[in-house]
């Protein structure tokens, strides 16, 4: 029952761990254990924008993508920690690339980005090099949003939510002391672009998934093929407004048919619709072609050519075979065929993934190569409100490209070249300085405008820092004209990465074991006579062992370890006269009593004082030193009985300080015994690195060598701080890392260290 109640705690502490392994910047910290006075606020979050702004509102059209800069101004402090609470109208906004962390800046992301409705968290931190705090109006990140097309123009705020912190490693700052003085939004003014804008009419493809997953529920009523129909049709009413558009149906699964040719009797293609029935496998590619072959035999000229592709899988079969194949195969067969539509007719595909399912991946890049746009449909509900968006752009034209990291800066986009994500484009009015739209390119690069009216526009991207445009060549722009709502696309941009002259790195140097500190655990001193010198009767509590708890749970017991392997520990007590001045240092041991739950015993100073007052700290071995509260009244030649203390456990390498030195130790020193290093969260056993000190520091490696015993030189990376690599469980080794000495290195020693942490280190 001990090791099953402990263990339900052990995912809770997964985002705990994290910030174990930033022990300078403690983020949860529950007890505040230093005397440092209260830091000034002085921090201020804001929001920038690459788009032209006027009287501070920045101006969206409705429907486009844009992006934010968040910046964090540290005023009079040094941030090494930042907690961000990013919030936005979920009615106006949706997530289009979510929040991208600086970690050039930040390089340890510690919780998230995480979304939500309305609002997107992320926790980063500079790490464990005290040098990298942040000291100067900084970067920290990118939030793209989407600005929703909504009845009418409208203005909206994104703001920082009260979950917003910053953490300061400044001196007069506390470990879990929030340093933010202001948050600063950015106010978004979202223009309703034309709701159509093209001069010709239009042929348009329904391309219809009648898998047999379309006959399954996929929202609030209903099955998926029953809402698609339904949605279907409503697009089929909104375009049928214009008497020389023209409307055609292929329905594919294993097969695909074409269920009505392209026409403008609208009724019929309705009617055809609604008998459409689910049954067979998934062969997109099938679909395309069925489509294509309509549209080549009867197309017109100067009319926009365009497929709407509905599937709610992946594809999974070919033409010309029944059976199924891989994904990968099937998938690269439909990016084939609509390569060629493009080619042949210049069709432009709009492609909804409806349900979790589908490969957005694949139907993105489907669309995004012909100029057409992806469309995702959580559940059937969403469907409606997806066709009508198609329905008011499919006029419009649309430009799309790469924004792609030219690797040899020859001004050509190769095909070993990848895409840059995050670099915003605008696209402008020719002959003036009129925003039309504004977008960033997405993971893979890539980008794609929609309803873009006819004319003629400028294309220019904001030029990321460090880098060279090469094509065009750097200073220019792309110009394009629109005509007949057609779709551009291959308007690239290339860009080189300008590598900085090298700065030479010092060859790190091994930093020898330090000399142990005052507060080092003694070796037990030899017997000797009480009247020879000193003696303290110490009354100790070990958390997690007999009845004590720990930081979380203090009074309560009732799962610690009631009968201790190990029940005779050496202990030791500092003592300081009333100026502070170091006396001497009394040791010996003391022994576990299984009726109180504690342990007592005497310890020795070999050393006859003075009587009078004395400050006294106790310790004991793998725990941290603690300070008896109240001055102690001391005899010379007698037993001095102190007042009942209690240590904190987990200081494995007996530093007096809790860090990411004793979790490594604890799960890859080679004892742990419930899981294997490799199932440790978030804390790389070759790469953590093992204390927030600097290397220069001898105190960063006060550590028992031979607990120690694989600690390797000092690496190349950039901490430059020795690794902790895994090793064989020796027996000392084993006895630091049971934390509650029943035997036994597990979940259970993992939890109580997770629950000590909130204390760093030793008075």
């Amino acid at each position: 029952m001990h090791t099953i109640r402990k263990r339900t705690i052990f995912l809770g502490g997964f985002i705990l761990l994290a910030l174990i392994a930033l022990p300078v910047t403690l983020f949860y910290s529950q007890k505040e254990v230093s005397t440092k006075s209260n830091a000034e606020k002085t921090v201020d979050l804001s929001y920038q924008s690459s788009v032209s702004s006027t009287n501070s509102t920045v101006q969206i059209p409705a429907g486009s993508t844009f992006s934010l800069d968040v910046y964090v101004d540290p005023g009079a402090n040094s941030v090494s920690l930042v907690k961000l609470d990013m919030t936005y109208d979920p009615t106006k906004f949706q997530l289009a690339g979510g929040f991208i962390p600086n970690q050039s800046v930040f390089p340890q992301v510690v919780e998230g980005p995480i979304s939500s409705n309305g609002s997107i968290t992320a926790t980063l931190s500079i790490g464990s090099n005290l040098a990298n705090a942040i000291t100067a109006k900084t970067k920290v990140g990118t939030l793209t949003l989407k600005a929703l097309d909504n009845d009418s123009s409208s203005t909206a705020t994104i703001s920082f939510g009260s979950d917003s912190q910053a953490l300061s490693i400044s001196n007069n700052s506390s470990y879990n002391e929030n340093v933010i003085a202001n948050t600063t939004p950015v106010t978004i003014q979202i223009n309703k672009p034309q709701t159509s804008c093209g001069t010709s009419p239009g042929d348009t493809m329904l391309v219809m998934d009648t898998s047999g997953s379309m006959s399954d529920q996929q929202g609030s009523s209903g099955t998926k093929i029953s809402n698609a129909i339904t949605a279907a049709d409503n697009f089929i009413t909104l375009v049928s407004g214009q008497a020389n558009n023209r409307i055609g149906l292929v329905n594919f699964a294993t097969t695909a048919a074409l269920n009505s040719p392209l026409t403008s009797s609208f009724s019929t293609v309705t009617s055809q619709v609604n008998a459409l029935k689910a049954n067979g496998n998934t062969c997109v590619q099938c679909g395309i072609d069925q489509a294509t072959q309509e549209i080549t035999k009867d197309k017109r000229a100067g009319v926009k050519n365009a497929i709407i592709l509905l599937t709610d899988g992946l594809a999974n079969t070919v033409e010309g075979s029944s059976k199924q194949v891989g994904t990968t195969t099937a998938e690269q067969a439909a990016l084939t065929a609509a390569a060629n539509a493009y080619k042949t007719n210049g069709t432009i595909f709009y492609t909804i993934g409806l349900g979790q399912d589908v490969d957005s991946a694949f139907l993105t890049k489907l669309a995004q190569s012909t100029g057409g746009q992806y469309y995702f449909s959580p559940t059937t509900d969403q469907l409606n409100t997806v066709y009508s968006q198609i329905s008011q752009i499919i006029e419009g034209g649309s430009i799309s490209g790469t924004i792609f990291s030219d690797l040899t800066g020859n001004g050509i986009f190769d095909p070993s070249d990848p895409g840059i994500p995050g670099v915003l484009i605008q696209l402008t009015q020719s002959g003036s300085s009129t925003l039309i739209q504004s977008i960033s390119s997405s993971s893979d690069g890539t980008y794609s405008f929609q309803n873009v009216c006819n004319g003629t526009y400028t294309l220019s991207q904001t030029l990321p820092s460090g880098w060279l445009q090469t094509l065009p060549a750097s200073g220019n722009n792309l110009s394009l004209t629109m005509t007949n709502g057609n779709a551009v696309t291959n308007e690239n941009f290339g860009d080189k990465e300008i590598t900085p002259t090298p700065t030479p790195t010092p060859t790190p140097t091994l930093v020898p074991t330090a000399t142990p500190m005052p507060t080092a655990v003694p070796q037990p001193s030899p017997s000797a006579s009480p009247s020879a010198g000193t003696n303290l009767s110490l009354n100790v509590l070990l958390h997690d062992i007999g009845h004590n708890g720990d930081n979380v749970n203090p009074t309560a017991y009732s799962y610690s370890n009631q009968t201790p392997l190990h029940p005779t520990p050496n202990a030791f007590a500092e003592l300081f006269d009333t100026n502070n001045n170091f006396i001497g240092t009394a040791s010996g041991t003391i022994t576990y009593n299984d009726t109180t739950g504690n342990f007592i015993g005497n310890v020795y100073l070999n050393k006859i004082i003075t009587p009078g007052n004395y400050t006294v700290y106790v310790g004991s071995d793998y725990h941290l030193v603690r300070r008896i509260p109240t001055i102690q009244n001391l005899a010379a030649n007698k037993i001095n009985q102190m007042p009942q203390i209690a240590l904190i456990a987990g200081d494995v390498n007996n530093d007096n300080k809790l860090n990411i030195l004793d979790y490594n130790l604890i799960m890859f020193g080679g004892c742990y015994n419930d899981f294997g290093p490799s199932a440790a969260p978030l804390v790389s056993p070759t790469t953590a690195p093992i204390s927030s000190t600097p290397v220069s520091s001898p105190a960063a490696l006060s550590i028992a060598p031979s607990i120690l015993p694989s600690l390797s030189q000092p690496t190349t990376a950039p901490s430059s701080v020795p690794m902790i690599t895994p090793t064989s469980c020796t027996s000392q080794l084993k006895t630091a890392t049971d934390l509650n000495d029943d035997g036994l290195v597990n979940s259970d020693d993992y939890n109580v260290f997770l629950r000590e942490i909130s204390v760093q280190s030793g008075d």
